[in-house]
């Protein structure tokens, strides 16, 4: 540590210290994926090796963010990112019905029609969880009224 006195014309006085060398920023641990944890993420994929590990990678990532500290802004992209996928794959699906009942496919229109409302549920319970998120982030607003007598419980 080093004290520096300034001239007293100043009045000021300088403590500082010296690094004792290059500060290491620390990394958080990483959240590990048991191996049912894998097994799940992988299950749904097809494809080399190279895509599952990407997969596997970014599975590790998002839950990374989500324990580390920024884990209610990294919830919040996941709503946002799931509600705008949903949101697209129910665009997609509205074009397919109304191609599928242009060429008086029941069947395909019965079978797109499933698809369709559990999409719009799923968008609708992003959104629905967005909107909670939302409020959650609201300061709340308190009045303080002048009161003679407040009673809690049964009136008197």
């Amino acid at each position: 540590m080093t004290l520096t006195c300034i001239p007293a014309e100043d009045r000021s006085l300088s403590i500082g210290h010296e690094p004792a060398g290059p500060i290491e920023p620390a990394t958080p641990p990483r959240v590990g994926l048991s191996t049912y944890d894998e097994a799940a993420v992988t299950a749904f994929v097809g494809g080399d090796s190279v895509a599952v590990a990407d997969l596997v990678e970014d599975v590790r990532k998002l839950a990374d963010a989500l324990a580390g500290d920024d884990g209610d802004a990294a919830r919040v992209r996941l709503l946002a990112r799931a509600a705008a996928a949903a949101r697209a794959q129910q665009r997609a699906l509205e074009a397919l019905l109304g191609r599928c009942l242009a060429q008086r496919d029941y069947e395909g229109v019965e079978a797109v029609s499933r698809v369709l409302d559990g999409v719009s549920r799923r968008l609708a319970l992003s959104l629905k969880h967005l909107a909670v998120e939302s409020q959650l982030r609201r300061r709340p607003a308190v009045f303080i009224r002048h009161a003679n007598s407040v009673n809690f419980g049964e009136e008197r």
